[in-house]
């Protein structure tokens, strides 16, 4: 069986603005048994509906000037909107390559498209980590890959590349990461985030004082005496609130405490009182004029 080894490998070809596909990698593997080589494509359609015909051209170079040129025609691609293809593999007669470019000639009926560009990683979010933790819940809330979209999305004329470096063309939700685009903005905004935080942490602590629980009601109360302090809504009053069901939870628990306590020390002392008659061989009759004030300790 034959093994191969990467040869050489673009893992961010220039993308022809405003086209509909875009070449995601260029690579080239040789058979390390037999030398052969075999040149690699990934593209992916970045628009929002589907291509049928897809043709393209790879232009090599060698390290001795060298060229060499291999032509894709994907007849039916049938590539679905957002979805990525790995056309067959081309054996190649170069051995050491140096550089590559891919030109996408058609698109169905396109064959007219715009100048290569270069496509920049994104720029870092500048926000902190309990903004980014609040960000990735909403992203997560919107079936979003946290982990991917790490970025700061960016608008363009025609199109726009989200936070996770993807080009997206007409497209509302990234193809990549399933970003939403219109709530990009907002999702980089430190305010928007903090807002959003002490919104969901108000509502889960309202939430919580409805259960009962003793310890998460505490929690609750906590983390409302807090959104207190920063003037947040009616967070003072829900706090109040808490601070009356959890004494009220408490009374609770000592009553069955106390309830259970007396049941208890009552059936002892009626078993210590027997068992005292019985070792002085008393009459039980004769000491059952003060069992009551035994058990009055019970109360």
């Amino acid at each position: 069986m034959s093994k191969y080894k990467i040869a050489y490998r673009d893992a961010n070809p220039s993308w022809q603005e405003l086209c509909p596909v875009r070449m995601l990698a260029i690579q080239v593997s040789r058979d390390t048994e037999t030398g052969a080589c075999f040149l690699q494509t990934k593209i992916v359609n970045v628009s929002t509906k589907p291509i049928s015909r897809i043709e393209f051209t790879v232009g090599l170079e060698g390290e001795g000037g060298e060229t060499e040129t291999v032509d894709f025609s994907l007849l039916d691609a049938d590539l679905p909107a957002g979805e990525v293809l790995r056309p067959k593999a081309v054996r190649i007669k170069l051995s050491v390559i140096t550089g590559s470019r891919a030109v996408v000639t058609r698109a169905d009926g396109e064959t007219s498209f715009g100048d290569p560009i270069d496509i920049d990683s994104p720029a870092p979010l500048a926000l902190n980590g309990v903004e980014e933790s609040e960000r990735d819940v909403l992203l997560s809330e919107m079936g979003a890959d946290t982990f991917k979209c790490a970025g700061v999305h960016s608008e363009h004329d025609g199109w726009w590349q989200c936070g996770c470096g993807a080009v997206n063309l007409k497209r509302g939700t990234c193809w990549n990461c399933g970003a939403v685009r219109e709530k990009m903005a907002d999702l980089e905004d430190a305010a928007f985030l903090d807002e959003s935080r002490r919104d969901r942490v108000y509502k889960t602590s309202v939430a919580i004082l409805e259960k009962g629980n003793r310890k998460e009601a505490e929690a609750a109360k906590e983390s409302l005496e807090r959104l207190a302090e920063q003037g947040y809504g009616d967070s003072g009053e829900k706090a109040r609130e808490a601070g009356m069901k959890i004494a009220n939870l408490s009374k609770r628990r000592k009553k069955i405490a106390v309830a259970g306590l007396g049941k208890d020390y009552a059936g002892d002392v009626l078993v210590g009182v027997a068992m005292q008659c019985i070792r002085a061989d008393v009459p039980v009759g004769t000491i059952q004029m003060e069992t009551p004030a035994l058990l009055g300790h019970s109360r």
